[in-house]
């Protein structure tokens, strides 16, 4: 005879794949309505970095996948749309989205729980400022090198 809690396990992770599954279908169908109707990004992203709105999807990408994002990037300087600097320069702030990732998926679901509620206002303050001045600090040397 089977076991009842077994079998619930096994549907509730099954409703999940699924859910997963349906979640991802949509986002790509998203994805590609938009890409063929040729939706554009308005907003620079890069723009605090004096780099081409071309840069704009590339940045974004990176969230997902680096290699990818400097795939495009390769592509857009092969095509001539970059510069080699711009692409080092993008490529390099490309690489700031994955500690962005890394820390929202990996070191915020594991710090939280164990800091609990009074601390974790601390550390969210705290890591708040570090973050702001870290970027001040950058763009900061960024004005000055040009």
């Amino acid at each position: 005879m089977p076991d009842i809690g077994l079998l619930k396990r096994k549907m509730s992770e099954v409703l999940l794949i699924v859910k997963v599954l349906v979640l991802m279908f949509i986002g790509i169908l998203l994805a590609e309505i938009f890409i063929q109707l040729n939706f554009s990004i308005r907003w620079n992203f890069v723009k605090f970095a004096n780099l081409p709105a071309a840069c704009n999807t590339p940045f974004i990408i990176a969230f997902a996948s680096a290699v990818s994002a400097d795939a495009m990037l390769q592509s857009l300087r092969e095509n001539g749309i970059l510069r080699d600097h711009e692409v080092i320069l993008s490529s390099m702030l490309n690489s700031t989205t994955n500690w962005v990732k890394e820390t929202i998926t990996y070191i915020v679901p594991v710090i939280i729980p164990i800091l609990g509620f009074k601390r974790r206002s601390n550390l969210c303050r705290n890591a708040m400022v570090w973050s702001l001045s870290n970027v001040g600090i950058r763009n900061y040397r960024w004005k000055t090198f040009k």
